[in-house]
């Protein structure tokens, strides 16, 4: 009784296939792959980091860097940020605000202050230096 048990497995298991992914067609039939997903409308085909670009700036801000926004509102709120609410207390290593609508973070490096503002769908990071 085991025995028969054991061989309509094995029979059912190779008729299914054992987990074959190849196509099959009939004659006259071509297989074609199924096309990528379409990004949604607005949306961008590249992840977010990948389009972050370099701006200008002058003083010691610099090293401005943006991701799905402009130049121009990445300076804004760059400026915004440069205020004693958002720089680290004296003697931290850290500070966290909020200006424009971004949340911003900050981490004192050697060469001066890293920070990075986000919000969804955009960034902004630069360096104040010392």
């Amino acid at each position: 009784m085991r025995a028969a048990a054991l061989a309509s497995l094995a029979a059912a298991a190779i008729l299914a296939g054992c987990g074959s992914d190849e196509t099959t067609t009939t004659p006259g039939e071509t297989a074609s792959p199924s096309p990528p997903p379409q990004p949604s409308a607005g949306a961008s085909s590249v992840p977010a980091g990948a389009a972050a670009r370099r701006c200008p700036t002058a003083g010691r801000l610099t090293g401005l860097r943006v991701s799905g926004l402009g130049c121009e509102e990445g300076r804004r709120v760059m400026s915004a940020w440069n205020k004693p609410a958002c720089l680290p207390p004296t003697d931290a290593s850290r500070s966290a605000c909020t200006v424009r609508r971004y949340r911003c973070q900050a981490i004192v490096v050697a060469r001066g202050l890293s920070a990075s503002c986000a919000k969804p769908g955009r960034s902004v990071s630069f360096l104040r230096r010392k």
